[in-house]
């Protein structure tokens, strides 16, 4: 199967993600899932101080695929909102070959936020953009 880090014209791509994401979360792991695909595994820490692990998921065809952000732990509340049916986390947001797994993160971040106002006020907070 085709696995865009494995490509010699993708690795500055994996090195600059890289650097990026241990800048901003030291104790990021980068495994390789069953399947070859690449993952993203750490730590989010919300506005209220709730840490939260997180996955971001690199598609097979990344940069044209879009990374999926999860949530690992704990597990979200009932009915949660922006959600798609495998669990990954709908970010409001087109990612592009331009978005990186640090962009994907801060979304998560957003989002994590976003979701603890609605647990607490069941209205989803608007955000400008």
């Amino acid at each position: 199967m085709y696995q865009w880090h494995a490509q010699d014209r993708y690795r500055r791509r994996l090195e600059a993600e890289t650097a990026l994401m241990l800048a901003h979360f030291p104790s990021a792991n980068l495994v390789v899932a069953n399947d070859g695909t690449l993952v993203w595994q750490f730590v989010v820490r919300t506005l209220r101080g709730t840490p939260f692990t997180v996955a971001l998921a690199y598609p097979a065809d990344f940069p044209a695929g879009e990374i999926q952000a999860f949530v690992l732990a704990p597990e979200l509340p009932r009915g949660c909102p922006h959600q798609f049916k495998t669990g990954a986390l709908c970010l409001g947001h087109s990612a592009t070959s331009q978005s990186t797994a640090i962009t994907v993160a801060t979304w998560c971040a957003a989002w994590l936020s976003a979701m603890q106002i609605w647990n607490i006020t069941g209205e989803w907070p608007e955000f400008d953009r």
